[in-house]
C-alpha cells in the first residue's frame, strides 16, 4: 500500500481530524484537475460538436455523481468540457475524455447545466444563442436546498429539461415537448462472492433513507446480517448490523450482500437499485412512486414496510431464489440502464437539440 492509499484509508476510517480530511480532499481534487490539464495538452484537435457541462453545486451528492456520469457518457462520442474549480469533489469522478476547465468559453454547440446555477448564467447562454439543456435531479420542494421558486424558474431557461424519472415530470408539471426523461446509468458491477446477507447503500445517516426499517425487516428474516454502506456511526450495536464508512470500490460493496433492502422514503431515481441490478442482486424496495419504474424487473419486489410479515416473506423468497434471478436482472439492466442504452437516449436528445 503506497502513501496515497494509506492517507485515503485514514480518511475513510475517520482517523484524522475533519479539517485535515478537508485539506487532503482539496489536494486530491486539485491533483485530478491538473492531471486532466496535462492529459488534454497532448490531445489532437477534434471537429466533433462541443458540449459544455456546468454544475451549480460541487459537493459529494448523488446529483454530482449523476452529472459526472452524464459527462463521461457523452465524452465517448462528443467533445465535452466540464466547468469545475480546482477543489471540486467532482474532479476525481470525471473520465480522462472530459476536459476540466475553470470557465465556460461560450463557443459550445450545447450547454448542459444543472438546475442550481445562477439565473444570470443561463441568461448569458441564451444571449449567445447556444441551446441549453437543464438536467434536473430534484423535486420542486425537495432534494436541492434552495427556494422552490428558484428551481422552477431555472427550468424556464431550458430548450429542453432533462429528468431522471417520470415522477419529476409530473411534479414539475411539464409536457413531453418541454422535457425528456432519461434514467441514470451505471457501469456494470461484477459480483464474485455469495453470502446470505442483505445490504443497504446510501447516506444512511439521513433519516429519509429509513435504514431502521431495512434493518428491522432483515433481522426478522433468514439473512445472516445486513451491511450498511454508509453510516457515520454505529447506533445499532448489533452484531448482525455491520456498519461501513463510504467505499468507492463498488465491487467491495456489492460483494458483501446478496439482496438489496432499501426502504427509502424519498428518491428521484434510485441509483443503488440499478447498481445492484447490474450485479444481478435482487432488490426489496419500499413502496414509493419512483420505485415503480423497477417493478417489471425480475428479482425486484416492492413492499409496504408497515406490512412486516409480507416484507419478511418476500425477502426470504429473494434470498432463496437469488441465483435463479441473477441473469434475468443483468439482462434487464443491459436493456434499460446500461451505458449503451442510456447513451443512445442522450445521443438522440443532443442531436435533436443541434438540429433546432
Amino acid at each position: 500500500m503506497n502513501i496515497c492509499e494509506k492517507i485515503q484509508l485514514l480518511i475513510k476510517e475517520q482517523q484524522l481530524p475533519w479539517f485535515i480530511q478537508k485539506r487532503i480532499k482539496k489536494t486530491r481534487n486539485t491533483y485530478y484537475w491538473f492531471k486532466n490539464q496535462i492529459n488534454h495538452c497532448f490531445k489532437p484537435k477534434s471537429d466533433k460538436a462541443l458540449i459544455t457541462y456546468v454544475c451549480g453545486f460541487h459537493g459529494e451528492t448523488g446529483g454530482a455523481i449523476a452529472a459526472a456520469s452524464i459527462a463521461n457518457l457523452l465524452a465517448t462520442q462528443y467533445r465535452v468540457e466540464f466547468v469545475t474549480p480546482y477543489s471540486s469533489d467532482i474532479n476525481p469522478l470525471l473520465s480522462k475524455a472530459v476536459k476540466q476547465v475553470k470557465h465556460a468559453s461560450f463557443n459550445s454547440s450545447v450547454f448542459i447545466c444543472d438546475a442550481e446555477c445562477e439565473h444570470a448564467f443561463y441568461q448569458k447562454i441564451k444571449a449567445h444563442n447556444i441551446p441549453l439543456i437543464i438536467s434536473c435531479h430534484c423535486l420542486p420542494e425537495q432534494l436541492h436546498g434552495l427556494e422552490p421558486a428558484f428551481i422552477v424558474k431555472s427550468l424556464t431557461y431550458a430548450d429542453k429539461v432533462h429528468f431522471v424519472s417520470a415522477i419529476q415530470q409530473v411534479a414539475f408539471g411539464l409536457n413531453n415537448q418541454q422535457c425528456k426523461v432519461i434514467p441514470n446509468t451505471s457501469q456494470k458491477i461484477n459480483k464474485t462472492q455469495v453470502t446470505n446477507n442483505t445490504g443497504c447503500v446510501g447516506n444512511l445517516s439521513d433519516s429519509r433513507k429509513n435504514a431502521a426499517a431495512s434493518i428491522d425487516i432483515t433481522l426478522a428474516s433468514n439473512a445472516n446480517a445486513i451491511h450498511l454502506w454508509c453510516a457515520k456511526e454505529d447506533i445499532w450495536k448489533n452484531e448482525q448490523v455491520v456498519v461501513h464508512q463510504w467505499e468507492t470500490d463498488k465491487e467491495k460493496i456489492y460483494n458483501s450482500f446478496d439482496v438489496l433492502v432499501f426502504m427509502s422514503q424519498l428518491e428521484t431515481f434510485g441509483l443503488v437499485v440499478i447498481e445492484a441490478m447490474s450485479a444481478g442482486i435482487p432488490c426489496l424496495l419500499s413502496d414509493i412512486p419512483v420505485f415503480q419504474q423497477f417493478s417489471s424487473c425480475p428479482g425486484v419486489i416492492i413492499v409496504n414496510e408497515n406490512k412486516k410479515e409480507q416484507a419478511v416473506n418476500a425477502l426470504n423468497e429473494l434470498l432463496l431464489n437469488k441465483e435463479n434471478l441473477s441473469q434475468e436482472m443483468m439482462n434487464y439492466f443491459n436493456e434499460h440502464y446500461s451505458t449503451k442504452a442510456v447513451f443512445n437516449q442522450w445521443d438522440s436528445l443532443v442531436k435533436c437539440i443541434l438540429k433546432q
